[in-house]
């Protein structure tokens, strides 16, 4: 794992980013979320970048209806996160914005898996583990470039099949299996 001391380490957290859109990060995070629920509380945060003005944001929580299942927030919601939470903000102001939402949640460490849908938002946390899905298909996004040698993991969304990837958590550490 990369330890960069400067940045808040989130053990407890699973940060999930791309080199590309439309690759399969939201169905992972919703194959995670129904196998981390059954055993933690699970928080999901989806991290939207703007181009909005610099002072403004969004940090909402999200509320299944039923009725946007097409929408990110909505499947982590009916794949049993306790918890849905939609981050917009511009990237110069992304920091700051993180640093608000993640100071609002109320959780106990040990019994709440955090998973984060985000690229980004890894210049400024340090999560328990930080996964880039990459594939062959499509350019690399220039904002992802500077990111992915940050990844803990890589998975070729060619090679891997994400919906049958496990995920264990066992308080400290997160591990994987094909």
């Amino acid at each position: 794992m990369n330890q960069d001391t400067s940045l808040e380490y989130l053990p407890n957290m699973l940060m999930i980013g791309s080199t590309a859109k439309h690759i399969g990060k939201t169905a992972l995070i919703c194959n995670f979320i129904k196998q981390l629920s059954q055993h933690y509380t699970v928080i999901a945060i989806k991290v939207t970048p703007t181009k909005m003005a610099v002072t403004l944001y969004s940090i909402e929580r999200i509320y299944s209806s039923g009725q946007n299942a097409n929408t990110d927030t909505d499947r982590f919601s009916q794949a049993g996160a306790q918890e849905v939470y939609w981050i917009q903000s511009s990237r110069e102001q992304l920091a700051a914005v993180l640093q608000k939402a993640l100071s609002s949640l109320v959780y106990q460490q040990s019994k709440t898996v955090l998973l984060i849908e985000s690229a980004g938002a890894r210049r400024f946390i340090h999560p328990g583990c930080f996964i880039m899905l990459t594939t062959a298909k499509k350019s690399v996004k220039p904002s992802t470039s500077s990111i992915l040698p940050m990844a803990d993991i890589t998975f070729d969304t060619e090679k891997v099949d994400l919906s049958n990837l496990r995920v264990c958590f066992d308080g400290t550490m997160f591990t994987f299996q094909e």
